[in-house]
């Protein structure tokens, strides 16, 4: 069995968030902030999980987007869109969502680079 204990950021999810978060939305500097120390864990959604992960944070920061998904990405692989979108709740980034649209497997996760970043109004 394996233990789905809050952790450090691994490197690709690192550099995800810092490609993410690279063009400046309202509260983006507020996430950065939370993120900075944060702690995260495999989101509990059952055998579809792509890589999302849930946040807990200690940072005072408060997070004053436009809705609860304040940018996406998107990526493909063989021609089908990975998704990926930040979730802030009451204020904190609460997850990192990751998904292919098609509901197939990842063989070839996209490198940040290749994400294209659209910020929500």
């Amino acid at each position: 069995m394996i233990k789905n204990e809050y952790r450090k950021l691994n490197d690709f999810e690192s550099k995800l968030l810092d490609r993410l978060l690279e063009n400046p939305f309202p509260g983006r500097d507020d996430i950065r902030d939370q993120i900075k120390n944060c702690r995260v864990k495999m989101l509990d959604i059952g055998v579809d999980n792509y890589g999302s992960i849930e946040f807990e944070t200690d940072s005072k920061s408060f997070a004053q987007v436009n809705q609860r998904v304040p940018l996406e990405a998107r990526a493909f692989e063989d021609k089908v869109p990975i998704d990926v979108l930040i979730h802030v709740v009451d204020g904190k980034v609460k997850e990192l969502e990751i998904l292919k649209v098609d509901g197939s497997s990842i063989d070839k996760m996209p490198s940040p680079s290749e994400f294209k970043v659209t910020i929500r109004e």
